[in-house]
């Protein structure tokens, strides 16, 4: 088998040429690879063996950092302006819901949960931007 495919005269091929790798007669070549789990050194010194073992290094855990960031006055006049755009529409949808009750498209239970739900998640947002 190994003279077919390696030339025993002439300038040397760096692998068999193409007609013997297209032909029948090469056997199925055998897998060489191994777990390394499995491989077994030997030679090793003492100190070479312990260094193997050694445990991984540990790393110190970076401190949390925090940044007191005082909000300039064109973030402050943006936020107020947020908040008067988003009362608007609050205001709008509620005066909306309670058209649609005296057009009987719903009934009172809705508008006047709609009602609540405005108020208090206005109620929130004051006090919200208040501690802020």
């Amino acid at each position: 088998m190994l003279s077919s495919v390696v030339p025993t005269s002439g300038t040397a091929k760096s692998g068999p040429s193409k007609q013997q790798v297209f032909s029948d007669e090469l056997e199925p070549t055998v897998s060489l690879r191994v777990p390394f789990s499995l491989l077994v050194i030997q030679g090793l010194d003492q100190r070479t063996q312990d260094a193997t073992k050694m445990p991984p290094a540990r790393h110190p855990e970076p401190e949390p950092v925090a940044f007191a960031n005082e909000p300039s006055a064109d973030e402050l006049t943006f936020s107020i302006l947020c908040l008067l755009r988003n009362t608007l529409k609050v205001r709008l949808f509620v005066q909306d819901t309670w058209k649609r009750y005296e057009d009987g498209r719903i009934n009172l239970f809705r508008a006047t949960l709609t009602s609540k739900v405005a108020t208090d998640s206005r109620q929130r947002t004051k006090e919200h931007f208040a501690a802020a």
